[in-house]
């Protein structure tokens, strides 16, 4: 689903057919007409402590070193916070949660220790979604 701007203080729903669909519509021609897409994101760090935020909604990770376990930090939990991401490189990357005192709840329904990380196998997209109390994790098929 994408959110355009509506007039006044309604907002546009487009549904999407697939996620083949969804991924070509969020990836934009350049990266000044979309500030809310990294294209080219670099996984670091591999603990909590040492990964950047994801800030952008939708992160296309670029790089990450092998046999490194590189990383990337969800933001802190908060009702309706959304982040996809998109692991280009060779090589799974860890998201962890903001937090160590924060959760993610893998694609099955388990929630995972607080402050486990989960892995996002090369070539896959992920979405993350926060109900305000944990992440929770889909993979795309």
């Amino acid at each position: 689903m994408k959110i355009t701007s509506g007039s006044g203080t309604r907002a546009k729903f487009e549904i999407f057919e697939s996620i083949t669909q969804f991924n070509t519509a969020m990836e934009p021609t350049n990266t000044n007409s979309a500030p809310d897409v990294n294209l080219t994101l670099s996984a670091n760090g591999t603990t909590i402590a040492s990964t950047a935020v994801l800030v952008s909604y939708y992160n296309i990770v670029t790089t990450a070193a092998t046999g490194v376990n590189d990383a990337v930090r969800l933001p802190a939990v908060s009702q309706g916070a959304v982040r996809v991401v998109v692991n280009k490189t060779a090589v799974p990357v860890s998201v962890f949660p903001n937090a160590a005192g924060e959760a993610i709840v893998n694609k099955l329904g388990v929630q995972l220790a607080n402050g486990a990380s989960i892995s996002v196998p090369a070539g896959e997209t992920w979405h993350f979604s926060s109900n305000g109390t944990v992440n929770r994790a889909a993979v795309d098929a």
